[in-house]
């Protein structure tokens, strides 16, 4: 169970840091960072599993 809430928070933190980067831009193309912080919230979407993959 405690895997299951490091995910999620690891997955919270990701996609706070990607949005926070997103906005200071205003573009998350291009930017090294952002591309970095998106696959790893992919990734961890794909551990938590298809229900949680848009």
């Amino acid at each position: 169970m405690s895997g299951f809430f490091a995910l999620m928070a690891a997955l919270t933190v990701s996609t706070t840091l990607w949005l926070s980067t997103s906005i200071s831009n205003g573009s998350s193309s291009g930017n090294p960072r952002s591309k970095h912080v998106s696959v790893v919230t992919m990734l961890l979407s794909n551990e938590l599993g298809p229900q949680e993959v848009e």
